[in-house]
């Protein structure tokens, strides 16, 4: 039957996305079991998998190149206490499958003694053909166990080392789900996934990200202002901008389903860079702001700001559609394009904004 797992991570493991795993499911290719696969069933639907090709293997086959570098133990690999853990919590499950497995061996054996003390307990005449069936089958049965040369599941060792490298995270009541690599806190990963999570400041100084653990485990990556009352320490609220993930994680916590979710937000960011967006499109300028460490921007892409510019006495605006992901919510980027009737683009263009210079949001 193989190793069972959930749609999310089979999917990652094959390189298809989650929902071409669900058409496979609701077309009945793939056989589910509580919304989890067998890898004996995905290798079936898959049968051209390549362990050596997946995406899956090159990243760790990346991250084992380059084990020692500075860039990759910050960004891809957890922190040392965190891959302890999950090292740990691994070792753990495999003890415990080890000592099933020595159970189910220990009663096959037992059954195995006990039919032959009955076998021989009888009378020569008074052999059972069916008891005498049963001894065979168990004998056969036990020799093929032993002395199987099945070759290794792919999937589910590759699923395996996945699991320490990254953590899985389910959020309630939306059923969205995302992955918690490297660094990553929870609201980094839930927002670079696309998740409109609540937040505020991002920073641990606001409370607006706490949203309650209901299963798996997480620790404390960054420092945070915020405290928890004692309350809702009990009933297992975390801040997710300050915490990762050390197993696999079902969360509860507010999502915005919308623009008019977030409320309206007034910030004073500093001009980071103007230039051309390329030497070829010179009639378009990339303006990059940067918001405080403190008060930084919640948006949901394809949204809209409005930017305030003071020069000298007059004041100019206008509201462009920021260019940047909401996943960096300290660093946004706006094309501006030359038009003669936005005195805030023309503006721009006389170069009236150089860089360490402020502009509201």
């Amino acid at each position: 039957m193989g190793q069972f797992l959930t749609l999310s991570r089979a999917a990652r493991l094959v390189g298809v996305t989650r929902g071409v795993l669900q058409k496979r499911v609701r077309e009945g290719e793939l056989p589910s079991y509580d919304g989890m696969v067998s890898t004996a069933d995905l290798l079936r639907v898959y049968p051209d998998f390549d362990l050596a090709d997946s995406g899956a293997f090159e990243r760790v086959a990346r991250i084992k190149e380059q084990a020692f570098g500075r860039r990759v133990q910050e960004r891809m690999l957890p922190s040392s206490e965190v891959l302890a853990q999950r090292l740990f919590a691994q070792g753990q499950e495999l003890a415990d499958l080890r000592r099933h497995l020595r159970r189910y061996h220990d009663l096959v054996v037992g059954v195995q003694r006990h039919l032959r003390e009955l076998y021989e307990s009888a009378g020569v005449a008074d052999r059972d053909p069916l008891l005498k069936g049963i001894e065979k089958f168990v004998e056969q049965g036990l020799a093929e166990v032993l002395g199987s040369s099945d070759a290794s599941d792919n999937l589910a060792i590759m699923n395996d080392v996945l699991k320490i490298m990254s953590a899985h995270v389910s959020v309630r009541p939306s059923g969205r789900e995302f992955f918690v690599e490297g660094h990553d806190t929870l609201l980094k990963a839930g927002v670079r996934a696309g998740l409109m999570l609540n937040y505020g400041c991002g920073n641990g100084n606001c409370g607006l990200c706490k949203a309650r653990v209901v299963s798996g485990e997480v620790r404390q990556v960054q420092h945070c202002d915020y405290v928890l009352s004692e309350a809702e320490k009990q009933q297992g609220y975390t801040l997710l901008c300050s915490h990762t993930a050390v197993s696999d994680v079902v969360l509860e916590a507010l999502e915005a389903s919308g623009p008019a979710d977030i409320a309206e937000q007034r910030i004073v960011a500093k001009v980071r860079s103007v230039a051309p967006i390329s030497a070829q499109a010179t009639d378009t300028l990339l303006l990059h702001l940067q918001t405080p460490r403190s008060n930084r921007l919640r948006f949901l892409a394809g949204q809209s700001i409005t930017l305030g510019l003071v020069v000298g006495r007059e004041d100019f605006s206008a509201t462009y559609p920021v260019a940047s992901c909401p996943c960096d919510d300290r660093n946004l980027l706006f094309h501006i394009h030359r038009d003669a009737r936005d005195s805030f683009a023309e503006r721009l263009f006389a170069g009236a904004l150089r860089g360490g210079e402020a502009i509201s949001l």
